[in-house]
């Protein structure tokens, strides 16, 4: 089984367990990414944390990472061994920087907040420049209006829009992107290992 599924279902973590697109789901997604870093010593940002099993599941993968999560919600602000939490809106820039200012940079982000495009944009705008090996978009498919118009209005730019910009700087090779990775309702930044302190 699947190392996520498995953690998923122990977590109760529905995004592990979902059967959608055979093969191209999270728990897939995430096996083929992180399979990588596993073992490394590592600080994982995740926006958004509902009951929190997210983060139990990053933290038993990566044996050897600090967990850190923040989300809007006071019900699912808890602390744990290696995992820590904070009540933060991701578009919260002053309270944002106040997190950066904490833990210096992330090797990992995921972004799996409010999944408005306004707010992935604030937070991908904020955190990539900190960001030291991956940045991860989930739910894209809220930046399509004629899915999810409260979500990406019409008018507005939206989360994907800025990823196609994105694409546009690693291929001229303006940023220190190394690569990006689109898949069904997912995005992976990846950063050339550059060391940030």
């Amino acid at each position: 089984m699947n190392e996520f599924r498995r953690l998923g279902e122990k977590y109760g973590v529905t995004k592990f367990m979902d059967n959608k697109y055979p093969g191209q789901t999270f728990e897939f997604i995430y096996e083929d990414v992180f399979a990588p870093f596993k073992n490394d010593k590592l600080k994982i940002l995740e926006i958004g944390i509902q009951e929190g099993g997210s983060l139990k599941v990053w933290r038993d993968y990566f044996p050897n990472a600090q967990i850190v999560g923040i989300d809007i919600d006071k019900n699912y602000i808890y602390q744990e061994e290696r995992i820590d939490t904070y009540l933060i809106d991701q578009s919260d820039i002053i309270a944002m920087e106040e997190l950066l200012k904490k833990y210096k940079y992330f090797d990992i982000v995921i972004d799996d907040g409010g999944h408005y495009s306004k707010q992935q944009i604030i937070t991908l705008n904020l955190l990539l420049p900190y960001t030291k090996y991956i940045y991860c978009v989930e739910d894209l498919d809220t930046s399509y209006p004629e899915i999810f118009p409260d979500f990406s209005p019409a008018n507005e730019e939206s989360i994907v829009m800025v990823l196609k910009h994105i694409v546009d700087w690693a291929v001229l090779d303006k940023t220190d992107i190394e690569k990006i990775d689109f898949r069904k309702r997912f995005c992976a930044i990846y950063k050339k290992k550059l060391e940030t302190g």
